[in-house]
């Protein structure tokens, strides 16, 4: 027979700044979902906001419990293992402080063993979003590079969804997006395209529109199948790739200047190691998707028709705003 330490309890993390709408959220999920029915549920509150609880409403109708954790330094193994033990909760919501460091939950094991985290959703004021991305830009992406659903909220017909989601895939490409408008209308997607012509069999990208191609590629892979696209890229051929293909892409600064990456895709062509490893070149290639086993996945790749020699950029990185 199992004893209840033995029984997984599924965790829903919800993040975001002050005031960005994490706690009408769970009330509206409470509400949406039936929770308390068959189940105990306990809310843990790490953050005071605009919006409050109604503590017997919870209990009354939810069957919930709302525990308060003021200080990062009280979300300790202990404590949750002191609140497993009290409220012997079947479904726990964690409203997490926007300002926490994430792993003061994940990898240095503040959780039970037995609490599942299946489920981290990141809550995005649009009003606010802009001055975010400018003044705390690692800060607003520390939180939502591990989430799996991310809704922004207060949207309007001036919200630049493009632009908001360009800067969140280019730190967690996986991500569901959601738009929420003031009336609680909810919009999947909100890809406005990409600001380049798409329509023809030759592609040729911009080079300050490269980030976004490779977002809307590995997005949108169908869009440009079979189609040949030319672009300028840093060429790699050097340790780590193998005779038959090279890398090709460009360097991009995702969050700030200690958090640059490669966004390179995998170019066929059985005289890569002929080319010259870091050099600059515009190349010609058709794009096809097939099984990685480094990444084991279906992912989009090249197949090289040709290659000019090219000088470095000016600036060498790409963005994504």
């Amino acid at each position: 027979m199992l004893g209840k330490r033995d029984l997984e309890i599924p965790v829903y993390l919800v993040t975001g700044f002050m005031d960005s709408g994490k706690t009408t959220f769970i009330k509206e999920t409470l509400d949406e979902n039936d929770f308390g029915k068959k189940s105990r549920v306990l809310i843990i509150m790490c953050e005071d906001g605009e919006e409050e609880y109604d503590e017997i409403e919870l209990k009354k109708k939810y069957n919930a419990n709302l525990v308060e954790i003021a200080s990062e330094d009280e979300f300790t193994r202990e404590k949750m293992d002191e609140l497993e033990a009290k409220y012997e909760p079947h479904i726990i919501f964690v409203e997490y402080n926007g300002t926490w460091k994430y792993d003061t939950i994940g990898d240095e094991g503040k959780l039970p063993d037995n609490w599942q985290l299946v489920q981290i959703m990141s809550l995005v004021d649009a009003t606010t979003f802009d001055s975010y991305l400018q003044n705390m830009r690692s800060m607003i992406f520390e939180n939502l590079f591990l989430s799996d659903l991310i809704i922004i909220n207060r949207c309007t017909d001036d919200t630049p969804k493009q632009k908001y989601r360009q800067n969140i895939k280019s730190i967690n490409r996986k991500v569901q997006i959601a738009y929420e408008r003031s009336d609680g209308t909810i919009e999947q997607g909100g890809d406005d395209g990409v600001p380049f012509d798409i329509s023809g069999d030759f592609i040729k990208i911009p080079e300050t529109d490269y980030g976004l191609w490779y977002l809307d590629l590995h997005d949108h892979p169908e869009k440009y199948v079979g189609k040949t696209i030319e672009f300028l890229s840093v060429i790699y051929n050097g340790e780590g790739t193998k005779d038959e293909y090279f890398a090709a892409g460009r360097f991009a600064m995702t969050c700030c200047a200690d958090d640059i990456q490669f966004l390179g895709l995998k170019c066929f062509y059985d005289k890569s190691k002929e080319l010259e490893n870091k050099s600059w070149a515009v190349l010609t290639a058709k794009v096809f998707v097939d099984y990685d086993p480094d990444v084991k996945d279906e992912v989009p790749m090249l197949k090289f028709e040709k290659i000019e020699a090219a000088s470095e950029p000016e600036d060498h990185l790409v963005y994504f705003s």
